[in-house]
């Protein structure tokens, strides 16, 4: 984007006066400083696509999709593109899992040895301790890294007999039941509604969330969608954006991160958030169910973008932002970011989806210089439009540092200690799953589950290949070799054994 067009831009947001009437629709001002937020950061370059849907008093007041949703195959994004929202699934898992409650097939009260009665845990764990209500809030005190969790959000290996191993390899958290955020209470989750509910919790989000709703464009399953409405994940580069592989596969959608969704679904899912189960004047929930997922459990204090945290829900964040109490969750996955979040005594709030790694700061200044020019902060407005000038040289810096980790790796010997034969061969543990390491074209090639990913030398002296088996995530292949002879290799803290 050229200077003299992005200081146009900027100065059309700082032109806009704060504006404290909304009661009836969008008015034109705050539209047209929104329009031209989105077009900054797509023209900039600070993200690829971007979908923003905002409501208020029970409908949407605006909506838009602004650049690309696949810039290879020419499609942009509209109000049809369907985005992965990763984290922003705990919502959907959670209030299916009230839903459970008051049908009496699942009580938040009960147990981990209740509810999942073959699942073991690591010695110092006892599972009759452990309720579904501390799977919900992050309060279960099981680390959450480990294999389980990998398995779920990233490699797909999740045959029920291997996950249910995996589980064993998470030891007590450092934190004890305190609060501490990651999908492996949401993971542990959906194997026990799958046995209690005896289908998917693929099929209870889908019959007792999403059809109720309407959401027709929502899917826990990536493949039951077209692909053609498909948002594509792209990384930035010193020089624009490249296309990531679309690493999300039906196979690694997990109850912790794994729905598909439109702006305009989300738009009604956050208005019955709001309105206590009611959309277009139909009750879909009953109201103590959705007040149910509101009620704070975990105490907290930490800080996301703007938002001061306090607390969390079923599913939901709770904080302030510029003097308001906010409902909020996020979610990231290399390619995705999603912000959902509502002010409940406004009855406002604001959906954020982008495809780009730069694309969450963008979604941060979005949702806050939303919130702040339709409740009139004239101080927050202030703020936001001085971030607003701010972001071609904070996008310019991200550049500049990712073209110096490209330049710390390329000044790497892409030399090894061993030949790169000696590499290739399975690998497997009975908790992380299995790994594939191949030979093809002079490069070594991994692949563990629906990932893949072709190798880079990070330390060929300790015979240590870097790979992107996390998309545009590096982590390393640690090979152990004795006597010129590879018996296994370190991986995602886990050691798996050469078996072939």
């Amino acid at each position: 984007m050229r200077t003299t067009s992005a200081a146009i831009l900027v100065a059309t947001l700082i032109a806009v006066p704060p504006v404290v009437d909304t009661q009836s629709a969008m008015p034109a001002e705050t539209r047209a400083a929104i329009d031209a937020l989105l077009d900054l950061a797509v023209e900039g370059g600070y993200a690829p696509g971007l979908g923003v849907a905002i409501v208020q008093n029970g409908r949407v007041i605006y909506q838009r999709g602004v650049g690309w949703a696949d810039r290879e195959g020419g499609r942009r994004v509209d109000a049809d593109t369907i985005f992965y929202i990763a984290s922003c699934t705990k919502a959907f898992t959670a209030l299916a899992t009230v839903l459970l409650d008051r049908a009496g097939q699942l009580s938040l009260d009960a147990t981990l040895a209740e509810i999942l009665p073959e699942g073991r845990l690591a010695p110092g764990l006892d599972p009759g301790k452990i309720t579904v209500r501390q799977l919900l809030t992050h309060t279960h005190g099981i680390a959450g890294d480990g294999p389980l969790s990998y398995r779920a959000a990233f490699s797909g290996e999740i045959e029920r007999a291997a996950m249910l191993r995996a589980l064993t390899a998470h030891e007590a958290a450092r934190t004890g039941t305190a609060y501490s955020y990651s999908n492996l209470g949401y993971n542990i989750l959906s194997l026990a509604i799958d046995r209690i509910a005896k289908q998917p919790w693929q099929d209870v989000l889908a019959e007792r969330v999403f059809r109720p709703l309407g959401l027709s464009s929502t899917s826990a399953r990536v493949s039951t969608l077209p692909a053609n409405r498909l948002a594509m994940p792209y990384r930035a580069e010193p020089e624009g954006m490249a296309r990531l592989p679309y690493a999300k596969k039906d196979a690694n959608m997990q109850a912790a991160g794994g729905i598909v969704s439109t702006t305009g679904d989300l738009a009604r899912f956050v208005i019955a958030m709001m309105d206590g189960g009611v959309v277009d004047g139909r009750r879909v929930f009953p109201a103590d169910v959705i007040a149910e997922t509101q009620k704070v459990h975990a105490k907290f204090s930490a800080r996301a973008g703007d938002v001061e945290r306090n607390g969390y829900a079923l599913g939901w964040n709770y904080g302030t932002l510029d003097g308001e109490t906010i409902v909020e969750h996020g979610g990231g996955f290399p390619g995705f970011t999603a912000a959902v979040s509502f002010i409940p005594s406004r009855r406002l709030g604001v959906i954020a989806l982008g495809n780009g790694v730069f694309s969450a700061p963008v979604q941060t200044v979005l949702t806050g210089y939303a919130y702040a020019l339709l409740t009139g902060n004239q101080t927050a407005v202030a703020r936001y439009r001085q971030n607003i000038a701010d972001m071609p040289a904070r996008a310019a810096q991200e550049r500049k540092n990712v073209a110096a980790d490209r330049e710390r790796r390329a000044a790497r010997p892409q030399t090894t200690a061993l030949p790169l034969a000696a590499y290739v061969g399975q690998y497997a543990s009975p908790t992380f799953g299995t790994l594939e390491v191949t030979l093809r074209d002079g490069r070594i090639h991994a692949r563990n589950g629906v990932l893949e990913s072709v190798a880079e030398v990070f330390d060929g002296t300790k015979n240590a290949l870097r790979v992107e088996l996390t998309p545009a995530s590096g982590s390393v292949l640690e090979f152990i070799a004795t006597d010129g002879k590879v018996t296994g290799v370190r991986f995602s803290g886990s050691t798996l054994d050469r078996v072939k």
